[in-house]
């Protein structure tokens, strides 16, 4: 199975059990930025605790998964994973909170034909340049990786992503800086490309 295969698989079972989820990650932004080779897998859910259980049964016949590692990532808006029983794959699945990034992943995700009559939920383009550009703070402001995602995801959106829209929501975040030196990587002076970055 390829790592979209899985994504359609596991997104059946949350849509069945009624999980909201979204699709984040690399293969998020090669989706809706440049493609690039990647095995990771991650996706964004909405989980209520009655609903591990269920979900977890519904799985674990293709997918090894420890439910305690499920409650408690619920319970702790942290991550857990599902391994292929068959392949090996690993699926990272991150349950949400109520962090404003958290909420416009759900809320603005966007429904991706991947292949005739089969769709995913994909992060909004814009709102995975802000988890990305999150990511990459957190980690130090290092990863040339996360910063080759943004750069590619702005170049290959264009003016489909409103810098001034992505500033008024990256500002409380304490993103700004870092929106204003991706656009200028992405697209250089912005006089030049007539793009106004404050």
């Amino acid at each position: 199975m390829t790592p979209v295969e899985h994504v359609v698989a596991i997104g059946r079972v949350l849509d069945s059990l009624g999980i909201a989820w979204v699709l984040g990650g690399s293969l998020a932004s090669s989706i809706v930025g440049e493609p690039r080779s990647t095995m990771g897998v991650d996706i964004a859910v909405r989980m209520e605790a009655e609903r591990v259980a269920s979900f977890v049964d519904a799985v674990r016949d293709d997918y090894y998964v420890d439910e305690s590692m499920v409650n408690d990532a619920v319970l702790r808006c942290g991550s857990f994973n599902l391994i292929h029983s068959t392949t090996g794959m690993k699926i990272d699945l991150f349950a949400l909170g109520d962090d404003v990034l958290d909420v416009r992943q759900l809320n603005r995700r966007e429904l991706v034909e991947v292949d005739v009559g089969v769709s995913i939920w994909v992060g909004a383009a814009d709102d995975q340049v802000l988890r990305k550009l999150r990511w990459f703070r957190m980690g130090g402001e290092v990863s040339e990786r996360q910063w080759r995602d943004v750069v590619s995801i702005l170049r290959v959106q264009g003016s489909r992503i409103s810098v001034p829209e992505l500033l008024a929501v990256a500002g409380p975040l304490g993103l700004a800086g870092l929106v204003e030196r991706v656009v200028l990587d992405a697209f250089g002076d912005p006089e030049d490309q007539n793009r106004d970055v404050h």
